[in-house]
């Protein structure tokens, strides 16, 4: 089956939701470029998640974005697959 956004994105706030965390969709109008999703974790950690296809990459402004994030302090993470989502879910711990 090929994965998609939107199974990617649901197989992550699953997983999100069973560590008693939020994975709420990220919308900005007046600034574009921003990661699709802001996770909220216990214990006041915020984390953003981009989510591609497989087959996809992150244009430009999303990779410049990316960067200002995690200069900010923020930890930014692209996601392509359930494969993924199953690997950050294990290092967040």
């Amino acid at each position: 089956m090929k994965e998609t956004e939107s199974n990617i994105e649901g197989f992550l706030t699953k997983n999100i939701q069973k560590m008693n965390g939020l994975c709420l969709k990220f919308s900005t109008l007046f600034f574009s470029g921003m990661p699709d999703r802001v996770i909220l974790l216990p214990g006041g950690k915020v984390v953003f998640a981009e989510i591609k296809r497989p087959d996809k990459n992150t244009t430009e402004l999303q990779t410049k974005r990316k960067i200002q994030l995690e200069q900010l302090g923020f930890q930014s993470v692209i996601l392509k697959s359930t494969e993924d989502v199953l690997n950050f879910v294990k290092r967040l711990g």
